[in-house]
């Protein structure tokens, strides 16, 4: 998929979304993770999800310092019988929520 052509934003701002970390894909239940960040544009992340027959699940992940954390990969992995995520990184309470929630309707162990 080349995206390329849309990867500037009407504004003139240039728009990305890294391949490498950026999101987090889970094949099994059809969902990409995507932390908020310079490095991930949520329209382009819409676009790519549309395209793959997945459903997004966007959100912020912070580290210790309150930064937004670049990458969805720095705070969550999925295999299959588990998921290791750094829950307290997701500093909204409903985004918090919503994500545990997703992870224990899958029937995924959660490592913290």
């Amino acid at each position: 998929m080349d995206y390329s052509s849309q990867t500037t934003g009407a504004d003139g701002s240039v728009r990305a979304l890294e391949g490498t970390g950026s999101i987090v894909f889970d094949y099994l239940h059809k969902r990409a993770y995507a932390c908020r960040s310079p490095r991930t544009d949520e329209a382009l992340l819409r676009l790519v999800c549309a395209r793959l027959g997945y459903a997004p699940v966007v959100f912020s992940s912070r580290d210790r310092d309150g930064q937004l954390i670049y990458h969805t990969n720095v705070m969550m992995w999925i295999g299959t019988p588990a998921a290791g995520i750094c829950l307290d990184s997701i500093t909204d309470p409903e985004e918090s929520f919503i994500f545990f929630s997703l992870f224990l309707l899958c029937g995924r162990l959660i490592l913290k």
